[in-house]
């Protein structure tokens, strides 16, 4: 079986079960942008969780962290002008950045929020699924080889 690259959003890390889950795969690379790494660590500090504690669960998942860099901040721009009637850049800039850091490398986006990544760059739309999907996804695969 080959290896599967995964994007996270936020909303995941409130399902322990998926994140054990996927913390102790070897066979799926994580990443994470920037925004959903701040969101997250927000998360668990709002919890009574440390910084420390979130620092762990990052290193568990082996993930790494996209940099929001110029590329993408472009990218974030034109896309959110172009779907401005639609998607509009203030309620939505962090469904921008998250999905076009997940299209800009090619990993399935992992969310329980799969309608706020509905924007299209260039007519093509982020590939996401639920951590329900996910696994039943990898399940599938592992039994058919």
């Amino acid at each position: 079986m080959s290896e599967r690259q995964i994007s996270l959003d936020s909303t995941v890390f409130r399902n322990r079960q998926f994140i054990e889950w996927l913390s102790a795969r070897q066979d799926v690379v994580v990443r994470l942008s920037v925004v959903v790494y701040l969101e997250a660590l927000y998360w668990f500090l709002r919890n009574g969780l440390s910084v420390k504690d979130f620092e762990d669960e990052v290193k568990a998942l082996r993930a790494t962290i996209d940099r929001l860099g110029v590329e993408v901040s472009r990218r974030v721009a034109v896309v959110a002008l172009r779907n401005k009637q639609k998607y509009d850049f203030k309620g939505h800039f962090r469904d921008y950045v998250v999905g076009i850091s997940a299209l800009r490398s090619h990993f399935t986006l992992i969310s329980n929020d799969k309608g706020g990544f509905a924007f299209a760059v260039n007519g093509v739309s982020p590939n996401v699924l639920t951590p329900h999907d996910f696994v039943a996804e990898l399940t599938y695969e592992e039994k058919t080889g």
